[in-house]
C-alpha cells in the first residue's frame, strides 16, 4: 500500500510570542472530520502547525434545521466568520438560527407568507414572495433576466417544473 503525501499547506502564518522570542507557525483549518479530514489531522499531528478541525460534533454545521435557503445563507455567513476567527486565533461563535419567517407559492398568483406576527395569503403573499426572491439574487442582470422569465411564464400560462408527470405514470403501467 503506497503512502499518500499530504500536500504542504500554504496557510496564513500566526505569530506566537513565547517568552522573548516570536515564533511563526502555520494554521491549518480542516473542514469535515470524515476519513480525509481525520487522516490529514493525524498526519499533521507532530508537525509544527496549529490545527483546527471543524466537524459536526464540535461545530454548528449539522444542526437539524429546515432545508431552506435562509438556513443555508445564515450558516454560510456564520461559517465564514468562524473561519476568520479561527485564523486569528479567536474563539468560535456557536451558530444561532434566526427564524425570519417562511414563504411558499401554492398556485398561480397565490402564496402563503408567515413572517412572525405578520401573515399573508393570496396575491399579496405571492407578490411579496416574488420581491423577496428577486432581492436575494446577485446582480442586476440576473434580477432582470429572472423577472422577464417569470413574466413570460405567467403570461403564457406555462407550468413550472414538476417531479411527477403523467407520462411517467403511463410508462410504469405499460411495463
Amino acid at each position: 500500500m503506497s503512502q499518500r503525501r499530504v500536500p504542504k499547506p500554504v496557510p496564513q502564518r500566526i505569530a506566537l510570542v513565547t517568552g522573548k522570542r516570536s515564533v511563526s507557525i502555520p494554521h491549518v483549518v480542516i473542514v469535515g472530520g470524515g476519513f480525509g479530514g481525520l487522516y490529514t489531522a493525524k498526519r499533521l499531528k507532530y508537525r509544527p502547525v496549529r490545527i483546527t478541525l471543524i466537524d459536526r460534533r464540535n461545530h454548528h454545521l449539522f444542526q437539524p434545521l429546515p432545508g431552506v435557503a435562509t438556513v443555508a445563507i445564515q450558516q454560510g455567513c456564520a461559517t465564514a466568520d468562524n473561519l476568520w476567527r479561527a485564523c486569528r486565533g479567536q474563539l468560535l461563535v456557536p451558530f444561532r438560527y434566526k427564524e425570519r419567517g417562511s414563504m411558499a407559492t401554492i398556485g398561480r398568483a397565490r402564496a402563503v407568507a408567515d413572517l412572525g406576527r405578520l401573515q399573508f395569503t393570496g396575491f399579496v403573499a405571492w407578490v411579496l414572495w416574488l420581491v423577496v426572491h428577486l432581492y436575494f439574487l446577485i446582480g442586476f442582470e440576473d434580477r432582470i433576466l429572472v423577472m422577464i422569465q417569470w413574466a413570460w411564464a405567467y403570461l403564457t400560462l406555462q407550468r413550472g417544473a414538476r417531479l411527477i408527470t403523467h407520462e411517467q405514470r403511463r410508462e410504469r403501467r405499460a411495463l
